[in-house]
């Protein structure tokens, strides 16, 4: 049984490894929020040691419904 459409009209998230992410058919390399409608914004945080309230604060400014948050090799809370 399928469950993902046979096209999407909106940006896919094609696979991931260490210190990448793959977008539709780019590999991007540094932090970056992608949105549904195509944006992709510099997100200027590279360590999850760096993050603060701004870095969120920014997030929280886009009115997301889902967030996915990669934060390295390990789970961090």
């Amino acid at each position: 049984m399928k469950f993902q459409p046979d096209r999407s009209d909106v940006q896919t998230i094609t696979g991931y490894g260490s210190g990448w992410i793959g977008v539709d058919t780019d590999k991007v390399y540094e932090s970056i929020i992608i949105g549904s409608q195509g944006q992709r914004i510099a997100w200027q945080c590279s360590r999850f040691e760096d993050l603060t309230a701004a870095h969120f604060a920014q997030l929280a400014e886009l009115d997301a419904e889902v967030v996915i948050f990669g934060s390295g090799l390990r789970n961090r809370f």
